[in-house]
């Protein structure tokens, strides 16, 4: 999400700009196809960056689950990496808030001072 949100978000307001051109046409076909654009754009941001995240971090692959170099070619194999450190864990149902290790050696340094 880090590094594809931008992405989202430009190609949204592209895609967005040119269906808002479509409205002030005079030709009724081309007003209900820029409405369309825009709102399809508007539940695709909505869904890609709020909805199918959530998803993912709560059903998606752990470990070499679904890495599909191994399947290619054995010696494409990716080595197991140390799992990342997530701002907030899976819990069963329950979502819980991990502080960030940088935040915590800031206020080590700060209660030393």
């Amino acid at each position: 999400l880090e590094h594809s949100g931008v992405s989202i978000v430009s190609g949204a307001m592209s895609t967005a700009l040119a269906g808002i051109c479509l409205l002030f046409c005079k030709i009724i076909f081309f007003v209900k196809f820029g409405t369309l654009i825009i709102f399809t754009v508007i539940y695709a941001v909505i869904f890609s960056l709020l909805f199918l995240p959530s998803l993912m971090a709560l059903f998606g692959p752990s470990g070499s689950c679904g890495d599909w170099h191994r399947l290619v070619h054995p010696l494409l194999q990716r080595q197991d990496e140390a799992p990342k450190n997530l701002r907030v864990k899976a819990h069963g149902s329950k979502l819980i808030q991990v502080e960030d290790e940088d935040k915590k050696k800031e206020d080590s340094i700060k209660d030393k001072e």
